[in-house]
Order: C-alpha cells, then structure tokens, then sequence
C-alpha cells in the first residue's frame, strides 16, 4: 500500500481502526500487531525520552504492511511529516528503535542546514567511508564498482555491502568508526543511527565515535537552535 493509497484507506476506515493520542502526535494501527506489543506504553516511552518539540515534528504515524517496505527492504520509513512502522515487530524494543530512528530523520529535515552545513558530520563520515574503503581492499574485496561517497543513498553500494561483504564482517571490519553496520549505508543513516545512540544508547560512547553528531544534537536538545534554522 503506497502513501495515497494509505490516506485513503484510513479516511474510509478511521473509526473502526485502532488509534492513539500522544499529545499531539496521532498513531494509527492499519493492520494488527502481534499480542506481545503494548503501543501505549512504546509511545508513552517515547514522548518521555525525546523533547517535545522533536516529537511534534511528526504528524501521524501509520504502522502496518506497506508496498514500500518490501520494494525497499525495510521495515520503517518517515515521509512528508508522517512515519510508517511495520506490523511486524518482535517485541516493544524493536518496535520503539524504529520509531526512534524515524524521529532522527524528522529531524534532520527540519533543522538540514544546522545540522550539515559547516560539513563536520559529512567529513566526518566520509573519513571513516575512506578506511573502511581500505580495509575492504585488504580483505580482498573489489571496492572499485561502487561509489562510496554518496550524499544520498546507493543501492548498489547497499548491496554490496550487505549481500557481497555482509554484517558480520562489516561489524568486525567497521568496529569503533560506524555505531553499527547500517549507519554506513548513507550519510542520513549515519546521521538517524547517531539520533538512536544518544537517547537509546550510550553518550559517551557516542561522543568518542560520532564527536560531531553528538555536539549537534546536545545543542539542538538545549534549544540553542532557532526551530526552522
């Protein structure tokens, strides 16, 4: 089910589909979660973990089967003000990191020019890209087929790194310079991955690996940050 279709559908089905309120951020379940997941309490742990008005930049957020998800092989994606979450989730962790990692891009879109335009973080990101291109050569991978350094994500650089070099040799490999395997997927996934870090994870450990995600988003959470800048 594609994003029109999606509107859509809940229009002509509102009342009889399970919905939520947290403040002001809508949550509606289009098809049934598995009986372990407790919504209410994902989204309530949510809204006390992130400030407010990080969580308001996000409108609505749908959770279900969609067309998208299986095209591109994911299970979460934030949209033109909403998030789409699937259904399938292994328990309330799973379910609240997806979230999470969404809020992260709601972010990046609404304060991009604060958060990219001195180039820190993109330095920062392709650095770590240029040894990891290095490493990889040692290993006795041909790198020379893919573009790296991509603003924007690749697929084929996707592909190749989950399919022909694959997570556990990316996480051995990447260990130290990337928080995990699908933050060297793109610059915005460095960037969400960074989001997850610092109000799921660990600071500290975000500070030594991703110095320059970490100082924009103590700033940001300071509100030392015009809203729109």
């Amino acid at each position: 089910m594609r994003k029109n279709e999606v509107v859509n559908y809940v229009k002509s089905r509102n009342k009889s589909l399970p919905e939520y309120k947290f403040g002001s951020l809508q949550v509606i379940v289009k098809d049934p979660l598995p009986d372990n997941i407790d919504v209410d309490n994902i989204f309530k742990e949510i809204t006390s973990i992130l400030p407010p008005r990080f969580v308001n930049l996000v409108d609505v957020v749908y959770v279900g089967s969609f067309d998208f998800f299986e095209e591109r092989e994911i299970n979460s994606l934030y949209m033109d003000g909403a998030i789409y979450v699937s259904n399938e989730q292994d328990n309330n962790e799973d379910m609240k990191d997806d979230v999470i990692h969404e809020l992260g891009h709601a972010l990046e879109d609404n304060y991009h020019d604060f958060i990219y335009d001195d180039e820190k973080i993109q330095d920062e990101y392709f650095a770590k890209l240029i040894k990891l291109k290095k490493f990889l050569e040692h290993e006795g991978y041909n790198t020379e087929a893919y573009s790296f350094f991509n603003l924007e994500y690749d697929a084929d650089f996707d592909e190749f790194l989950f399919k022909k070099v694959g997570y556990e040799k990316l996480q051995n490999l990447s260990n130290g310079m990337f928080l995990n395997p699908y933050s060297i997927t793109s610059l915005r996934e460095y960037w969400s991955t960074g989001f997850e870090e610092y109000f799921l994870g660990n600071r500290l450990y975000l500070e030594k690996v991703c110095p320059y995600i970490n100082r924009k988003l103590s700033l940001l959470e300071l509100e030392e940050v015009q809203y729109g800048y």
